[in-house]
C-alpha cells in the first residue's frame, strides 16, 4: 500500500482493512484490532472519528502493519497534525509532511506513468470502474478482461499503490482520468504498450459488428506533418471525448492508431 497518498491516517486504517477482508472474507474487523493491538471498541472509535491515537500509539500500529521507517514516520506525522497536543507541535507535523509529499511527487509521477505503460489491463481496469453495476474484484476484472486471475489482483492492488484507484466506504472510485497515452515510439513504454494493443486487437474474436480496421496509405506534403500530427491529435481528443461522454456504460473498448512513414527519402528530382 502507498501510504503516502493519504491525508488522513484513517483512511489508511480503513483501505488495509478491506485489503485484508478481500483476501480472506472470513476476516473481521475485531480481528483486525486484534492484529494491530487495539480493543474492537477503540478500533471502532477511532475509524467513526470519535477518538483519535497519540505518536506512539501510531507508531506501534504502523510496526504491527510492517511499514518500512519512512511509512512509519509518515503515518505517525498524519496522526501529529491531526492530534498534537500543542499547536505548534500539529503545524511541524504538517510542515514535514508537505515537505515529505513535495520531494516524492516528481519521482512518483513517472514511475506510476512507466508502470501504467507496462500492461495494457492497467488502463482497462480503471475504465471497467466506470462501467455500470460492474464489481471490482479480481475474479470478475480476470473475466471482463481476459487476463490470469492473479495477474488481475496484482493490477488492482498496484492501481491503488500507485494512487489511481481508491476505496471509500468499499466502493472503488478512479482518482485519474487518464485513459491513453500518446506519442512517439521512440519512447521504450510507449512502444510496448503500444505493440501491446495491436497484438489485443488482432487477439480478439473477429465479430463483424464489434470490431472496425481503417487502414489507410497516402502520400503527404511532410512540410505539413506537424500540423497534421496535431490535427490527428485533436481529432483523436474530440473522438474518445464523445465516446467516453454519459454516465451508462456497459462495456470497454480499445482504440489504437498509427501514423508513421513508409517510404525512403525520396530523391530530389532532376
Amino acid at each position: 500500500m502507498d501510504i503516502f497518498r493519504y491525508t488522513d491516517y484513517r483512511d489508511i486504517l480503513r483501505e488495509e482493512l478491506v485489503r485484508r477482508v478481500q483476501q480472506n472474507p472470513n476476516y473481521s474487523q475485531g480481528a483486525f484490532a486484534r492484529d494491530i493491538s487495539l480493543t474492537p471498541s477503540r478500533l471502532s472509535e477511532i475509524l467513526n472519528g470519535k477518538q483519535g491515537i497519540s505518536v506512539r500509539v501510531a507508531i506501534d500500529i504502523a510496526k504491527h502493519l510492517k511499514f518500512s521507517e519512512d511509512q512509519c514516520n509518515f503515518f505517525g506525522d498524519l496522526v501529529e497534525s491531526q492530534h498534537g497536543r500543542s499547536r505548534l507541535s500539529r503545524e511541524s507535523a504538517r510542515a514535514r509532511l508537505d515537505r515529505y509529499r513535495h520531494s516524492r511527487t516528481f519521482s512518483t509521477r513517472l514511475e506510476a506513468i512507466q508502470e501504467l505503460l507496462s500492461k495494457w489491463y492497467y488502463l482497462g481496469i480503471l475504465e471497467l470502474i466506470k462501467v455500470e453495476g460492474f464489481a471490482v474484484t479480481p475474479e470478475a476484472i480476470a473475466t471482463a478482461l481476459k487476463i490470469d486471475l492473479q495477474e488481475a489482483d496484482r493490477a488492482l492492488n498496484r492501481l491503488k499503490d500507485m494512487g489511481l484507484l481508491t476505496v471509500n466506504f468499499g466502493q472503488y472510485q478512479r482518482s485519474s482520468h487518464q485513459n491513453g497515452v500518446s506519442g512517439n515510439l521512440g519512447d521504450p513504454g510507449l512502444l510496448k504498450f503500444h505493440s501491446q494493443m495491436i497484438d489485443l486487437s488482432l487477439r480478439q474474436p473477429h465479430k463483424q459488428d464489434e470490431q472496425h480496421v481503417h487502414d489507410f496509405i497516402m502520400s503527404i506534403d511532410s512540410s505539413k506533418l506537424s500540423y497534421l500530427l496535431t490535427y490527428l491529435k485533436e481529432s483523436l481528443e474530440y473522438f474518445v471525448g464523445r465516446a467516453d461522454d454519459g454516465t451508462k456504460k456497459d462495456s470497454v473498448y480499445g482504440l489504437s492508431v498509427s501514423f508513421f512513414p513508409i517510404s525512403a527519402e525520396a530523391p530530389a528530382k532532376t
